[in-house]
């Protein structure tokens, strides 16, 4: 069986990946998409274009005030979509913030309440149960550059609460805006907060201009197969994970 598809992907005539993945396995996107307003036919070709079966976007600006239709188009045909909003604040909304997870809509997915609102940061928790073991997808989005001392006190609680709810694996993901000096590397502060906390973060290249800004990290080894940083101009300054 296994010569056969290799034959098959060999010949030419047939797309590695034309559809969702069978089994325990899917693709998952991850980018700041800077607002989803006009952007929605350019979100389904970033699907389309990347087979993804997930995708996970941070400063969607969608507030509650947002129309269905706009929150609704980014989904493509046989997907759909969960949206955190950003709050309208006295005086009108905020720009920027928000996030959304757009999945395949034969997946088992759930948002899960985990007991915590932090003041630096915004988070979507939703667990997958599609796969074996399900995975607990956290996609953040912290707006500050450089961020303050409270962001990682914040994120370690968030990230040793999980530890105690939730037997998933851990995926987090998301613009955390913890860049090092050097563009393969996050901030020490982001990377004490993770290792303590038994995290292993996957991204090592720049992911907006010369920073590396946009993190994968898992609690799973196993879990993640492989990693690309993919160009997508058209649609964001920040890059495609």
């Amino acid at each position: 069986a296994t010569i056969f598809v290799t034959l098959l992907l060999l010949s030419g005539d047939i797309e590695s990946n034309p559809g969702p993945l069978s089994g325990d396995h899917f693709l998952l996107g991850s980018i700041n998409i800077r607002s989803i307003r006009l952007k929605a036919a350019l979100i389904h070709d970033i699907i389309n274009d990347h087979n993804l079966d997930i995708i996970a976007l941070q400063e969607t600006w969608v507030t509650s005030n947002t129309p269905p239709a706009i929150k609704q188009d980014i989904a493509p045909p046989g997907f759909e979509v969960h949206h955190v909003i950003r709050p309208i604040v006295a005086g009108g909304p905020v720009r920027g913030g928000g996030l959304a997870l757009i999945y395949r809509e034969d997946f088992k997915v759930r948002d899960v309440n985990l007991h915590f609102e932090p003041t630096t940061f915004e988070f979507q928790s939703l667990l997958i149960t599609s796969t074996t073991p399900s995975i607990l997808l956290v996609n953040i989005y912290q707006p500050h550059s450089p961020p303050t001392a409270a962001f990682f006190e914040e994120l370690s609680t968030l990230l040793s609460n999980i530890a105690v709810e939730s037997s998933a694996s851990l995926l987090i993901c998301g613009d955390l805006n913890c860049h090092g000096d050097d563009d393969r590397w996050v901030s020490g502060g982001l990377e004490d907060v993770l290792i303590g906390c038994d995290l292993q973060q996957l991204v090592h290249e720049p992911t907006r201009e010369a920073h590396l800004l946009d993190i994968l990290a898992t609690s799973d080894g196993e879990l993640v197969r492989s990693v690309r940083v993919v160009d997508s101009a058209e649609v964001s300054d920040h890059r495609l994970i």
